[in-house]
């Protein structure tokens, strides 16, 4: 009969079981800010931003469109954006934890951000620049 393997208690399950470098740790906490950027800017859109203005910008496009959509419309933009902040604390985690295929996981979104900042504000470009920071820190011989 094959023994059960101890499951570890909650309090270790991020708890990484090695001694983390100091690049790694930069980068996990570089993904974490962007993880709380991403969340912030969704209160932030709820809270500050006014719908007319959203609405209008969509009748400016298509004059046709029903109030129904453009609700529909925003409430999954707000969800993907809600999606992508909970895959940068995943990849935190995960980078934390030492799971080597993380930093790759991460290199992917932070390579195609580049092709975003053409015409971006500021804050879009310090995002982007964030997550390639977080890659190269990643990808750094001490992170092996």
């Amino acid at each position: 009969m094959r023994e059960l393997k101890s499951v570890r208690p909650p309090r270790q399950v991020f708890r990484p079981s090695t001694r983390v470098p100091g690049t790694v740790r930069a980068a996990f906490w570089i993904l974490l800010a962007l993880a709380v950027a991403g969340v912030v800017n969704i209160i932030q859109v709820f809270v500050v931003n006014d719908w007319t203005s959203y609405q209008t910008a969509w009748l400016a496009v298509d004059p046709d469109a029903p109030v129904g959509f453009i609700v529909a419309s925003f409430v999954v933009q707000r969800l993907f954006l809600m999606g992508v902040a909970g895959f940068f604390l995943w990849i935190a985690i995960l980078v934390y934890r030492g799971v080597g295929w993380a930093r790759v996981l991460n290199t992917i979104p932070a390579v195609l951000g580049i092709a975003t900042i053409v015409g971006a504000g500021v804050y879009e470009i310090a995002l982007v620049a964030a997550n390639l920071g977080a890659a190269v820190l990643l990808w750094l011989p001490p992170s092996n």
